[in-house]
């Protein structure tokens, strides 16, 4: 994106040292409105991602905070589950060793 601004900017300083022989400039406006419009657009996006990123955090924090019981009970599980495979035990010795 850097880049791409970049060299927007260095045609729009080019076309102003120039700008003498005749540029059209409405044609320049218009292009500049549809750059403008390009970058809301990115920015529309973005914040849409990051709202969306917000909204999954909170309602996984909102979960865990109502359903406490559910949370404990996916660790319970996972430690009978250890309890009757024992080479996932074993697993897990040798990792923490």
């Amino acid at each position: 994106m850097a880049d791409f601004l970049d060299k927007w900017m260095r045609e729009i300083e080019l076309m102003l040292k120039h700008a003498e022989k005749g540029i059209n400039w409405k044609r320049v406006l218009e292009d500049h409105r549809a750059m403008v419009g390009f970058l809301q657009h990115e920015r529309l996006i973005h914040l849409m991602v990051t709202l969306a990123v917000a909204g999954m955090f909170l309602v996984t924090v909102l979960f865990s905070l109502v359903f406490k019981s559910v949370i404990l009970g996916i660790a319970r599980f996972r430690r009978q589950c250890a309890s009757h495979f024992p080479r996932v035990r074993r697993r897990r010795k040798a990792k923490q060793r």
